[in-house]
């Protein structure tokens, strides 16, 4: 089971989504956790989800800017979102834990968390009381996530870390610099765990997407597979329409007179006719595959393996070229296609949301949301329009 974290520093663009998206897809992840979203109650949760995946998302809060977690996971994962371990803290300290179940394999508990620069070490306070009730569970834990503490190069919060990760015997597995700038390199994004057993892999790659680089790990869980779905289609690799009218000139479609009734009259011109369809476009069953993004180009992709500092706004530039471009050749190629325009028009859209979001039990705050997002749809609205008309 390969997972991975990813400080992305907002889903709410558009650009940023499409590369998270694709990074998901073309790697086939089973778990991709997400820290810094960026997401609030104007962001739909049906604007972030990936086709194949649940989405689990914590926004940080009323009222504050930056922030917000977002887990995915594969769709035939049966996943549990433990709110009394979750958690998004007046410090800005975040964790969002859910219990990962594989069919007859004993399940295990992810966290995804973050940690602002500016968040006092005392956060760990509030991890080790949820991780002190998640262990009373007895299975295997794994915290991925961005906690700002230089591993590298030891300071206050980065011993306040270390007291946390050796009072819980964890195992740390990132050994290498997670981001590096032109004059420095910090290890600050994590893999915790609780049993070193589970884990076959782990390393650090670069990353297309993030001034993070993406550390990810294989856990030594059989991968669930989506039972393959199939469907029976004629082959026309062979087909050649002479012959077959040849052949259909052959058949002793005169013999059906013989019957006197009209069903046996039908059954016996299928089955005459079939014979000779069955030999020229035999049937073959198939296994139908997710397609990947589609306007996503093996250049675009040269683009996002090349990313940096200097190129973020080049594969940008491309990937909003690239969709719209796409987006206006189906239209032109359905020209006086009524159905075919709206399914366009339709895939272009936010779906109806089936991802679950946590949501605040505080009638309070539940409240201030509601008049945030009201007070905030008109204009929100009006730029997703304006972004789309550019």
């Amino acid at each position: 089971m390969k997972c991975r974290p990813m400080n992305v520093r907002s889903l709410k663009s558009r650009e940023h989504f499409c590369l998270v998206e694709d990074t998901i897809l073309h790697n086939g992840f089973d778990i991709f956790t997400v820290s810094e979203t960026w997401a609030d109650l104007s962001v739909s949760d049906a604007s972030l989800e990936i086709s194949g995946y649940q989405l689990f998302r914590q926004d940080r809060g009323q009222h504050k800017a930056g922030g917000g977690l977002c887990t995915y996971a594969k769709s035939n994962l049966k996943i549990t979102v433990l709110e009394n371990l979750s958690s998004a803290c007046d410090d800005d300290f975040q964790q969002l834990w859910l219990r990962v179940q594989c069919r007859k394999y004993k399940s295990f508990l992810i966290c995804n968390t973050y940690r602002p620069p500016q968040t006092p070490s005392t956060c760990f306070e509030s991890l080790a009381n949820s991780l002190t009730d998640a262990l009373l569970l007895d299975l295997n834990d794994v915290f991925l996530g961005d906690l700002n503490c230089n591993l590298l190069a030891p300071d206050p919060e980065t011993t306040s870390l270390q007291t946390f990760i050796s009072t819980f015997i964890l195992q740390q597995l990132v050994k290498k610099p997670t981001r590096i700038t032109e004059t420095t390199k910090s290890l600050i994004d994590v893999i915790l765990t609780t049993n070193t057993d589970i884990v076959s892999l782990s390393d650090v790659l670069t990353c297309s997407v993030s001034d993070h680089h993406l550390v990810y790990l294989v856990l030594t869980l059989k991968t669930l597979r989506l039972e393959p779905s199939y469907v029976t289609i004629r082959s026309y690799a062979n087909y050649n329409a002479k012959q077959f009218n040849e052949d259909l000139s052959l058949v002793p479609f005169h013999i059906i007179s013989m019957f006197d009734d009209f069903d046996d009259q039908v059954e016996t011109f299928n089955a005459l006719f079939t014979d000779i369809l069955d030999d020229k476009a035999p049937l073959k069953r198939v296994k139908i595959t997710s397609r990947p993004n589609p306007f996503i180009s093996a250049e675009i992709r040269q683009l996002m393996k090349n990313w940096d500092q200097w190129h973020r706004q080049e594969v940008k530039r491309e990937l909003r070229i690239a969709e719209k471009s796409y987006v206006r050749s189906q239209l032109l190629q359905n020209k006086g296609n009524t159905i075919a325009i709206w399914n366009i028009i339709n895939n272009c859209l936010p779906k109806k949301s089936k991802s679950r979001s946590i949501i605040p039990d505080n009638p309070i705050s539940l409240a201030n949301g509601f008049n945030e997002y009201l007070t905030s749809v008109g204009s929100s609205a009006a730029q997703e329009a304006y972004d789309l008309a550019c």
